[in-house]
């Protein structure tokens, strides 16, 4: 009882200090905003701040983000008063700005969280695993991250950098961030979590002292979140680098009321005497026997929270089938409509403080970086996936190819570096950026061997290509590639993507079988229609490998020369999402490497004929070549069926333009799912499981 008083005397006194920010030098907004959060819970109404998540920043979520904030008030009537993205790949770091910056101006509270990948091996978020030990249990220590001296370091380094240039961005239009870094580290799905105290705390303090005074960041106020259901402060790395504290939340199939302390997890906060918020809550499980079909009411979870959990300043629905507007869901009205909830017009003018004049949505500039802020880019680094000078053959000239209707063409004859250059010379040239170098190796004679994880993508969406295609309603995609193996499930050689759920076109590895997908205007979701070569196509040795689509949608995935699937795919290419990015070896998210050799990869804005398709083929690639397969016996003439998808919201609202924040309620209409962030594995119980396949989402933040 004396421990009970104690704590609750020592509490009370943080509660009714003027709160000092972790960083001292934190501007006057942020200030303010971190007063403000101290005294919600000592009212009697306004204390809950609503929130909406917005969506993982890859290049297409802009609008996304806007549809589930206007669901919400869709359903309402009230803006939720606090919204986020989240820097899943650095390539999307323009949409996180002009999406925070917007929704600052437009009177919102913002949030950031980061996936970070994984910067000893280039993986996603979720690539926890040491496969440098003969056990992978045995986690990479991150407190290599600290110390100069590795490529791990370099790595992690160059992606802070990378962070602090578009914060500081937001900075200058003087946005605050609630900056929740790091997050669910007291679970062991992310190559963060499973740490030891002092390794993790060392971490966190490395970043906040590169943030706060190598890069001089002071509009960020800085959130600890670990995760429900487990202790929550044994990795606290302690008040003075800390704002505010938070929990991420998934609740079970049966789980009412709500249930955030059942490891002492809620206590455990309220001892920091920091505001405490459910930085990301999915009102239904995230794994297991139902944790689809759950209904919610969102009635309840005020009723809670008053009844038990008094200390919740902050509530952030996560996106997807999270999302508040959800249309399973109901009582959505009783929450942001009870006395106790805060909307957006409730909160104070932050964006009207005096830091920096106000910047309308459209002057923004989001893919600007102050030139005097070190930004990593590829280049920045020696390239270690160089060959040595003695080895760097001459490339044999290649036969005659056909060049009518060309677009791209990528012969990775470059031998050295981070770019693979478009040699096609249709226009401004489309070149690539592999993410991860030294996870990659330039061949004798010309290719790329992809052999840890890596990305090699455009960077933007190739405006011009698109152009070309949807104006023809073709496309050709070819392709010479030399898989590393035949286990490979759902690998990516190719594609038009950002990432597992919505693509235009993309060739796959799917162990001995080669998967194409497309998107049409007739018959296909967002993820395209699947097509598929037969077992025993696809093998561990050079193959040319080609999809071709005619405008009178007939569909054709050539090995080697011979036809192995045919398709009709009616419509036409005007449904194709232009913001996507080319990607090789990956999705944009992480979460699909393949694994091999490419030597060359082309994109033509017709069909080839099966002649041309020969012509190629016998032109070879890089001075090899390969003989056509016996064709089989039987060639697959049936429309292939689609991949089962799983439920998506009715209610969510049309797209708005992208440089403008709706004040009014448009017409809804259903949306394609969000995009995953990464997949995850070796979850608990109680989280979240990977819907069916090709709609694969990494759950979670």
């Amino acid at each position: 009882m004396l421990i009970a008083v104690c704590t609750a005397i020592v509490v009370t006194q943080a509660q009714n200090a003027s709160p000092s920010p972790a960083n001292p030098n934190a501007n006057a907004t942020a200030r303010a905003i971190l007063n403000y959060a101290y005294g919600l819970t000592s009212r009697t109404d306004n204390r809950v701040i609503s929130g909406q998540f917005g969506s993982y920043g890859d290049g297409t979520t802009y609008n996304t983000a806007l549809q589930q904030m206007q669901a919400v008030y869709n359903l309402t009537g009230q803006w939720p008063a606090i919204t986020g993205m989240d820097c899943a790949t650095p390539a999307g770091m323009g949409e996180v700005v002009r999406y925070l910056t917007d929704m600052w101006n437009a009177g919102n509270l913002v949030t950031l969280s980061c996936h970070f990948r994984n910067p000893w091996t280039g993986g996603s978020s979720t690539d926890w695993a040491n496969r440098d030990t003969a056990d992978q249990w045995d986690r990479r220590s991150v407190l290599a991250l600290t110390t100069p001296g590795s490529s791990a370091y370099t790595n992690w380094i160059g992606m802070l950098d990378n962070l602090a240039a578009n914060l500081q961005i937001l900075e200058d239009r003087g946005v605050v961030v609630m900056w929740r870094p790091l997050h669910e580290l007291n679970g062991t799905w992310f190559w963060w979590g499973g740490q030891s105290p002092a390794d993790f705390t060392a971490l966190w303090r490395h970043m906040f002292d590169y943030f706060t005074r190598v890069k001089g960041l002071d509009n960020l106020l800085w959130v600890y979140s670990p995760n429900t259901g487990m202790n929550a402060t044994a990795n606290y790395p302690g008040n003075d680098v800390v704002d505010m504290v938070g929990l991420d939340e998934y609740s079970g199939v049966t789980e009412n009321p709500l249930q955030i302390n059942s490891a002492g997890e809620y206590d455990q906060l309220v001892a920091t005497g920091k505001p405490i918020g459910l930085f990301e809550f999915g009102p239904i499980p995230a794994t297991g026997a139902g944790w689809d079909t759950t209904n919610y009411n969102w009635g309840n979870l005020i009723r809670d929270i008053k009844a038990s959990y008094p200390r919740i300043f902050l509530v952030q629905a996560w996106e997807y089938v999270w999302q508040m507007g959800y249309s399973r869901y109901q009582g959505q009205s009783t929450f942001m409509n009870d006395s106790w909830v805060i909307t957006r017009s409730d909160l104070p003018r932050w964006s009207s403080m005096p830091t920096t004049a106000p910047i309308t949505a459209t002057t923004l500039a989001p893919t600007t970086v102050r030139t005097n802020t070190p930004t990593r880019t590829a280049t920045t680094l020696a390239p270690t996936n160089a060959l040595p000078a003695a080895t760097q053959a001459p490339v044999a000239a290649p036969g005659t190819r056909v060049t009518s209707g060309i677009q791209a063409l990528y012969t990775f004859n470059e031998g050295t570096g981070s770019i693979v250059r478009d040699t096609s010379g249709a226009g401004t040239a489309i070149n690539l950026n592999i993410s991860y170098p030294a996870n990659t190796r330039w061949l004798p004679g010309g290719g790329l061997e992809l052999f840890r994880d890596v990305n090699i993508t455009s960077g933007s969406a190739p405006a011009r290509l698109y152009s070309s295609l949807i104006q023809s309603d073709a496309v050709t995609l070819e392709a010479w590639v030399k898989p590393a193996n035949t286990s490979m499930n759902g690998a990516r050689i190719f594609s038009m993507s950002n990432d597992t759920a919505r693509r235009n076109l993309s060739l796959a590895q799917f162990g001995t079988q080669y998967e194409g997908r497309m998107r049409t205007s007739t018959g296909t979701d967002g993820n395209g229609t699947q097509f598929m070569a037969p077992t025993n196509t696809a093998a561990a040795s050079l193959q040319h490998i080609v999809i071709t689509h005619s405008a009178d949608g007939v569909t054709n995935l050539y090995v080697n020369g011979v036809v192995q699937s045919t398709a009709t795919l009616a419509g036409t290419l005007d449904n194709w999402n232009t913001v996507l990015y080319l990607n090789i070896g990956n999705e944009l998210s992480g979460s699909a490497s393949w694994f091999g050799e490419v030597h060359l990869i082309a994109l033509y804005n017709r069909a080839l004929t099966q002649a041309e398709v020969t012509q190629n083929l016998a032109a070879g690639v890089h001075g090899q070549s390969v003989t056509g397969p016996t064709p089989p016996t039987a060639v697959p003439t049936n429309t292939p069926t689609r991949q089962p998808t799983t439920a998506i919201p009715t209610n969510t609202p049309r797209a708005f333009p992208t440089t403008v924040v709706p004040t009014n309620t448009p017409t809804l209409i259903p949306r394609p799912p969000s995009p995953p962030a990464c997949p995850r594995s070796s979850r608990p119980p109680s989280f979240r499981r990977p819907p069916p396949p090709e709609r694969r989402r990494s759950a979670r933040s």
